[in-house]
């Protein structure tokens, strides 16, 4: 994903972005934001969800495994104090926030067939070209939708 991303920096990028995950350290998970550094390493971090990858290293994962949503819209407020969350879901639940979420929030659902990666979360093997695909094709379908702020 570095090299699709020409390894940029979530600092330099030309739109405010934000992402988080769990780090596992000494068998304890904690939370990371990420409001700057490598983009690539940081979306595969925050994606990498033992329940949509089968064999996920449990090192870095996605924020959402621990809760009644998958996708961590009150963790991102509460971290980020955003105007505007783009939420993207591929877990195929809805999604869930409290009214103390006060920002609005865009929800992108993308519809991610179940599958055993090998190499994929590497931005290799034989079906990343299939899911970079389906991501890039339903985060445009998406995107299209949200009104631009």
């Amino acid at each position: 994903m570095g090299d699709l991303f020409t390894h940029a920096k979530i600092e330099n990028l030309p739109i405010k972005f934000a992402t988080s995950y769990k780090a596992m350290e000494g068998g304890t998970l904690r939370d990371v934001d990420r409001l700057s550094g490598d983009l690539a390493e940081a979306i595969a971090r925050s994606s990498n969800n033992p329940f949509i990858f089968k064999n996920a290293e449990l090192v870095f994962i996605d924020p959402g495994l621990d809760r009644i949503s998958a996708v961590p819209v009150e963790d991102a407020f509460r971290a980020f104090h955003p105007d505007r969350i783009i939420a993207v879901n591929a877990t195929g639940d809805p999604i869930f926030q409290t009214k103390e979420v006060t920002c609005s929030v865009d929800e992108v659902k993308l519809n991610i067939p179940e599958f055993t990666p090998g190499e994929e979360l590497r931005g290799a093997g034989k079906n990343f070209d299939w899911l970079y695909k389906i991501g890039f094709d339903g985060m445009t379908e998406s995107l299209s939708r949200i009104p631009r702020k």
